[in-house]
Protein backbone atom coordinates (compact mmCIF):
# COMPACT_ATOMS: atom_id res chain seq x y z
CA UNK A 1 0.00 0.00 0.00
CA UNK A 2 1.23 3.88 -0.96
CA UNK A 3 2.66 2.18 -4.35
CA UNK A 4 0.30 4.55 -6.29
CA UNK A 5 -1.57 1.27 -6.84
CA UNK A 6 -5.08 0.51 -5.44
CA UNK A 7 -5.34 -2.92 -3.24
CA UNK A 8 -8.24 -4.39 -1.97
CA UNK A 9 -7.46 -6.74 1.48
CA UNK A 10 -9.35 -9.20 3.87
CA UNK A 11 -8.25 -8.59 7.14
CA UNK A 12 -8.62 -11.54 10.05
CA UNK A 13 -7.60 -10.96 13.64
CA UNK A 14 -4.95 -13.56 14.17
CA UNK A 15 -3.72 -14.70 17.94
CA UNK A 16 -0.36 -15.94 18.42
CA UNK A 17 -0.84 -18.18 21.03
CA UNK A 18 2.33 -18.83 22.70
CA UNK A 19 2.54 -15.22 24.02
CA UNK A 20 -1.40 -14.31 23.14
CA UNK A 21 -1.00 -11.06 21.57
CA UNK A 22 -3.25 -10.67 18.42
CA UNK A 23 -2.21 -9.64 15.19
CA UNK A 24 -3.93 -9.57 11.99
CA UNK A 25 -3.56 -11.76 8.79
CA UNK A 26 -4.38 -9.74 5.64
CA UNK A 27 -4.61 -11.14 2.34
CA UNK A 28 -5.38 -9.15 -1.02
CA UNK A 29 -4.70 -7.99 -4.36
CA UNK A 30 -3.49 -5.07 -6.13
CA UNK A 31 -6.37 -3.44 -8.21
CA UNK A 32 -6.63 -2.68 -12.05
CA UNK A 33 -5.35 0.82 -12.85
CA UNK A 34 -9.21 1.60 -12.93
CA UNK A 35 -9.92 1.38 -9.21
CA UNK A 36 -13.14 1.74 -8.00
CA UNK A 37 -13.74 1.42 -4.47
CA UNK A 38 -17.45 1.17 -3.66
CA UNK A 39 -17.36 -1.61 -7.18
CA UNK A 40 -14.90 -3.48 -5.76
CA UNK A 41 -16.88 -3.85 -2.66
CA UNK A 42 -19.97 -5.56 -4.52
CA UNK A 43 -16.96 -8.44 -5.35
CA UNK A 44 -18.42 -10.36 -2.22
CA UNK A 45 -17.79 -13.77 -3.99
CA UNK A 46 -13.98 -12.84 -4.06
CA UNK A 47 -13.83 -11.46 -0.36
CA UNK A 48 -15.74 -14.56 0.73
CA UNK A 49 -13.16 -16.48 -0.70
CA UNK A 50 -10.13 -14.77 0.79
CA UNK A 51 -11.85 -15.25 4.24
CA UNK A 52 -12.48 -18.65 3.78
CA UNK A 53 -8.77 -19.08 3.05
CA UNK A 54 -7.61 -16.79 5.78
CA UNK A 55 -9.40 -19.03 7.81
CA UNK A 56 -8.21 -22.36 6.20
CA UNK A 57 -3.94 -20.62 6.72
CA UNK A 58 -4.90 -19.66 10.21
CA UNK A 59 -6.65 -22.95 11.23
CA UNK A 60 -4.34 -25.69 9.31
CA UNK A 61 -1.20 -23.57 9.53
CA UNK A 62 -0.75 -23.15 6.19
CA UNK A 63 2.70 -23.24 4.81
CA UNK A 64 3.93 -19.59 2.71
CA UNK A 65 4.23 -21.37 -0.63
CA UNK A 66 0.76 -22.86 -0.42
CA UNK A 67 -1.09 -20.23 1.15
CA UNK A 68 0.51 -17.81 -1.56
CA UNK A 69 -0.59 -20.89 -4.24
CA UNK A 70 -3.88 -20.43 -3.25
CA UNK A 71 -3.76 -16.83 -3.38
CA UNK A 72 -3.14 -16.61 -7.07
CA UNK A 73 -5.89 -19.29 -7.56
CA UNK A 74 -8.19 -16.58 -6.58
CA UNK A 75 -6.91 -13.79 -8.39
CA UNK A 76 -8.01 -10.10 -8.18
CA UNK A 77 -11.42 -9.26 -7.49
CA UNK A 78 -13.64 -9.41 -10.88
CA UNK A 79 -15.75 -6.14 -10.98
CA UNK A 80 -17.86 -5.33 -14.07
CA UNK A 81 -16.64 -2.74 -16.28
CA UNK A 82 -17.85 0.75 -15.34
CA UNK A 83 -20.96 1.97 -17.38
CA UNK A 84 -19.85 5.38 -18.67
CA UNK A 85 -20.36 8.99 -16.99
CA UNK A 86 -21.37 12.18 -18.55
CA UNK A 87 -20.80 15.61 -16.53
CA UNK A 88 -22.65 18.93 -17.43
CA UNK A 89 -22.07 22.00 -16.16
CA UNK A 90 -23.24 23.22 -12.86
CA UNK A 91 -26.30 25.49 -12.92
CA UNK A 92 -29.44 25.20 -11.56
CA UNK A 93 -32.02 22.91 -13.25
CA UNK A 94 -29.36 21.28 -15.74
CA UNK A 95 -28.51 17.89 -15.44
CA UNK A 96 -25.31 17.34 -13.39
CA UNK A 97 -24.36 13.43 -14.30
CA UNK A 98 -26.03 10.74 -16.48
CA UNK A 99 -25.57 6.94 -16.00
CA UNK A 100 -26.40 4.83 -18.54
CA UNK A 101 -28.65 1.53 -17.43
CA UNK A 102 -28.21 -2.04 -19.02
CA UNK A 103 -30.84 -2.36 -21.61
CA UNK A 104 -32.67 -5.12 -19.12
CA UNK A 105 -32.64 -2.21 -16.51
CA UNK A 106 -36.29 -2.89 -15.97
CA UNK A 107 -35.41 -6.41 -14.75
CA UNK A 108 -32.38 -4.38 -12.37
CA UNK A 109 -33.32 -1.33 -11.93
CA UNK A 110 -30.81 2.04 -11.22
CA UNK A 111 -28.65 0.00 -8.22
CA UNK A 112 -26.60 -1.25 -10.75
CA UNK A 113 -25.09 2.25 -11.01
CA UNK A 114 -24.83 2.87 -7.35
CA UNK A 115 -21.55 2.09 -7.12
CA UNK A 116 -20.30 3.93 -10.12
CA UNK A 117 -22.33 6.69 -8.73
CA UNK A 118 -20.61 6.64 -5.27
CA UNK A 119 -17.09 6.25 -7.04
CA UNK A 120 -17.49 8.93 -8.56
CA UNK A 121 -18.70 11.10 -5.81
CA UNK A 122 -16.08 9.89 -3.87
CA UNK A 123 -13.08 10.92 -6.02
CA UNK A 124 -14.37 14.02 -7.05
CA UNK A 125 -14.96 14.98 -3.18
CA UNK A 126 -12.05 13.26 -1.80
CA UNK A 127 -9.54 12.20 -4.31
CA UNK A 128 -7.53 9.35 -3.03
CA UNK A 129 -9.64 7.27 -0.88
CA UNK A 130 -9.80 4.34 1.43
CA UNK A 131 -12.92 2.33 2.28
CA UNK A 132 -13.11 0.00 5.12
CA UNK A 133 -15.99 -2.64 6.52
CA UNK A 134 -16.91 -4.93 8.42
CA UNK A 135 -19.85 -7.60 8.29
CA UNK A 136 -19.75 -7.43 12.53
CA UNK A 137 -19.16 -10.08 15.33
CA UNK A 138 -20.42 -10.58 19.01
CA UNK A 139 -17.99 -7.67 19.70
CA UNK A 140 -18.10 -5.16 16.76
CA UNK A 141 -21.35 -3.65 14.98
CA UNK A 142 -21.19 -4.02 11.01
CA UNK A 143 -20.42 -0.57 9.48
CA UNK A 144 -18.21 0.95 6.49
CA UNK A 145 -16.01 3.79 6.74
CA UNK A 146 -14.50 5.69 3.83
CA UNK A 147 -11.08 7.83 4.77
CA UNK A 148 -8.86 9.92 2.66
CA UNK A 149 -5.85 7.98 2.26
CA UNK A 150 -5.41 5.75 4.56
CA UNK A 151 -6.46 5.70 8.28
CA UNK A 152 -4.40 7.13 10.45
CA UNK A 153 -2.84 5.31 13.61
CA UNK A 154 -5.52 5.61 16.35
CA UNK A 155 -8.38 5.07 13.31
CA UNK A 156 -6.59 2.21 12.72
CA UNK A 157 -6.67 0.93 16.40
CA UNK A 158 -10.65 2.04 16.29
CA UNK A 159 -10.92 -0.41 13.54
CA UNK A 160 -9.65 -3.21 15.06
CA UNK A 161 -11.11 -2.80 18.99
CA UNK A 162 -14.58 -0.42 17.54
CA UNK A 163 -13.56 2.04 20.50
CA UNK A 164 -13.78 5.43 18.96
CA UNK A 165 -12.97 8.77 20.90
CA UNK A 166 -15.54 11.74 20.06
CA UNK A 167 -14.21 13.56 17.09
CA UNK A 168 -13.47 17.47 18.04
CA UNK A 169 -15.59 19.10 15.59
CA UNK A 170 -18.41 18.05 13.13
CA UNK A 171 -16.31 18.03 9.91
CA UNK A 172 -13.87 15.73 11.91
CA UNK A 173 -17.10 12.99 11.56
CA UNK A 174 -17.75 13.59 8.22
CA UNK A 175 -13.76 12.28 7.61
CA UNK A 176 -13.69 9.76 9.73
CA UNK A 177 -16.98 7.14 9.84
CA UNK A 178 -16.21 3.63 11.26
CA UNK A 179 -15.12 0.04 10.17
CA UNK A 180 -13.11 -3.11 10.35
CA UNK A 181 -12.68 -6.40 8.41
CA UNK A 182 -12.15 -5.22 4.77
CA UNK A 183 -10.03 -2.54 3.29
CA UNK A 184 -9.88 -1.05 -0.21
CA UNK A 185 -7.09 1.39 -1.50
CA UNK A 186 -7.18 3.61 -4.80
CA UNK A 187 -4.57 6.49 -5.34
CA UNK A 188 -5.66 8.72 -8.28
Amino acid sequence: MGDGRGHAEEITPAKLESVNRHFPLTLGSVLADDCRPFAVATAAPWFAALEDLALTALAERLEPDTLADRLEAIGPPTVPPPPGASIAPDGAGTLLRSWPLAADAEDRGPEEIYPRALDDLADERFGAVSLWWTQGSDAIEPVMRLYRGLPHEDEFATFLTNLRPEPAAAEDAAAAPDAKSIALECDR
